[in-house]
């Protein structure tokens, strides 16, 4: 009998933190694989999508924001990219400025900074790190004063 070859693995990379991913459906990823996207856009698009956005460092999400933007030049329907939108927690009805989906700014714009509890959770040790590699969750949470003391 002829030796069994072992399952086949997945490389990760040093970067690559997709072993507890969220499940991406059919129809986005082939958006994403659409190869009118360029492959450095895809790659960023397709490492955002296998999280959820609140999971997103805010580098990721300025680096989404910096490339999404560009697809409606694809040619790519605009119903399809509004798709992609929706899914990754963008606000879909605005595809050339893109921004957090619904009630996040009014969330984060309802923030009184005068209070004592809020100003503790600006000074939290979360709220200090570095600001590109904290979660879009834990930057709400600073932004709106409940952040964990």
């Amino acid at each position: 009998m002829p030796p069994q070859e072992p399952a086949p693995t997945r490389q990760q990379g040093a970067s690559d933190d997709l072993s507890e991913a969220r499940e991406v459906p059919d129809n986005i990823r082939k958006i994403i694989a659409d190869p009118r996207i360029e492959p450095v856009i895809a790659y960023v698009l397709r490492q955002a999508a296998h999280k959820p956005i609140g999971d997103w460092t805010v580098r990721q999400l300025q680096q989404v924001a910096a490339v999404i933007s560009t697809l409606p030049e694809t040619g790519i329907p605009m119903a399809e990219i509004q798709t992609l939108y929706e899914f990754l927690g963008l606000d879909p009805g605005d595809v050339f400025n893109p921004q957090l989906g619904s009630n996040w700014q009014d969330s984060s714009t309802r923030f009184d900074r005068s209070g004592g509890g809020a100003v503790a959770a600006i000074s939290s040790a979360d709220c200090q790190g570095d600001p590109g590699e904290m979660t879009v969750s834990v930057s709400r949470s600073c932004q709106s004063g409940d952040a964990q003391q």
